[in-house]
């Protein structure tokens, strides 16, 4: 009736089409809380600022085709059976693996060619490092026995 009207709605409740587990439920609650208890309250120039800012943030990763295709590969990149023979190209590996198969990983990427990227890239793959190395210590509590391989995140 209202699409009729053409009076401008709102569908807060939508039923799933695939029976959802408890877990979902609460993760799709979570976001609507903070969707309209938070993100709804803020004011609408503060709201544009955020969107603005991660925006410009995610452009980095946007402007130049190679790095497209370095740090945002396309979904069949990930699929091991589509891409077995790498032809939408090879995924990194996660730190844990290379920690644990004792990889160096460099990123060669001059701050002069473009300083907010540089160093947005370079504060990720440090943080991607230190959750992989924290992620560890459960692995190492549990298997005293075994020796685990002592790691390196050198600074340049």
């Amino acid at each position: 009736m209202l699409k009729g009207k053409d009076i401008s709605f709102e569908i807060l409740n939508q039923a799933p089409r695939t029976a959802a587990s408890q877990d979902k439920k609460e993760q799709l609650d979570a976001v609507k809380r903070w969707f309209y208890e938070d993100w709804q309250r803020i004011e609408p120039k503060l709201r544009t600022s955020i969107v603005e800012g991660i925006s410009v943030f995610l452009s980095l990763f946007d402007d130049s085709p190679i790095v497209k295709r370095t740090f945002c590969p396309p979904a069949e990149c990930y699929d091991s059976i589509a891409n077995a023979d790498y032809r939408f190209g090879k995924p990194l590996p996660s730190f844990s693996w290379l920690i644990e198969n004792g990889k160096l990983c460099a990123l060669n990427f001059p701050i002069a060619m473009n300083a907010g990227l540089a160093k947005a890239l370079g504060v990720m793959m440090k943080l991607d490092f230190e959750r992989a190395v924290l992620n560890r210590i459960p692995q190492i509590e549990a298997h005293p026995e075994r020796h685990f391989r002592q790691v390196l995140f050198p600074l340049r």
